[in-house]
């Protein structure tokens, strides 16, 4: 009987070390780091942060990025592919680039970006850095809009007529605000599908004294243009008009 039991008793110890080492690898295999962002994307501290970057480094080369708003919601998801032969610092991962950048890093799979509601915002696909299939872009109610179609929405009497109506329009709100400031300012907006101009808003801009001339400028100027259009369907598109004071 007594060598029967000293056999089990080995077996539970080979048993043993085998689970501890599997274990080991697995520790090994997948890293996990965390960073804390601000609204602008810089580091900062846990107590004041905007978005909550995890950081996943499986053995097989793949790194999954995810971030979390403030409510937990997940805010945006990617895949890089790495064909460095090592551990990424977390930082290598605090702008997330859409090319293959330094250390052989490409973006490799699904790469969505969410509204902090939880609804998906922009979807992509990526192969080794490469984009693949169609980039597709959600108003925040789940409706797809678009950013280049095969027509593009167009304004009632043709670009020479917008650039016309637009430079009066600034002359109106120059004179109205006594304008001084100079600079270049962007106006983002929808353009949907019964052509309508719908959610304007500053896209980019050099001083912010000029972003409530700008868009006044904007709505001032006919509203209703003749939409764009994907295989012969009127869609929603974004439009950017660029405009100098």
């Amino acid at each position: 009987m007594k060598p029967k039991v000293h056999l089990q008793y080995l077996l539970f110890c080979c048993l043993l070390v085998f689970s501890n080492v599997l274990f080991a690898q697995q520790l090994f295999a997948q890293q996990t780091d965390s960073l804390y962002l601000d609204e602008s994307g810089k580091l900062t501290s846990e107590s004041n942060y905007g978005a909550l970057r995890v950081i996943k480094q499986d053995g097989d080369g793949m790194v999954h990025v995810t971030d979390f708003y403030a409510n937990g919601n997940l805010k945006f998801e990617c895949t890089y592919l790495s064909s460095a032969k090592k551990r990424h610092p977390p930082t290598d991962f605090l702008t997330v680039q859409t090319y293959e950048k330094k250390d052989g890093l490409a973006l490799n799979g699904r790469y969505a970006i969410y509204y902090q509601s939880g609804q998906l915002r922009e979807l992509g696909n990526y192969q080794k850095g490469k984009s693949t299939g169609i980039y597709q872009h959600f108003l925040e109610n789940g409706q797809p809009y678009y950013r280049i179609t095969e027509e593009m929405p167009l304004y009632e009497g043709g670009d020479a007529k917008l650039v016309s109506d637009l430079k009066a329009a600034m002359k109106a709100v120059k004179a109205k605000y006594d304008l001084t400031q100079t600079g270049r300012v962007v106006v983002t907006f929808l353009v949907d599908s019964t052509g309508k101009c719908v959610n304007h808003r500053i896209l980019r801009s050099d001083h912010e004294q000029l972003n409530e001339p700008a868009l006044e400028a904007i709505s001032q100027i006919n509203q209703v243009w003749r939409p764009g259009k994907m295989r012969g369907e009127a869609v929603n598109v974004e439009y950017n008009i660029p405009m100098v004071f």
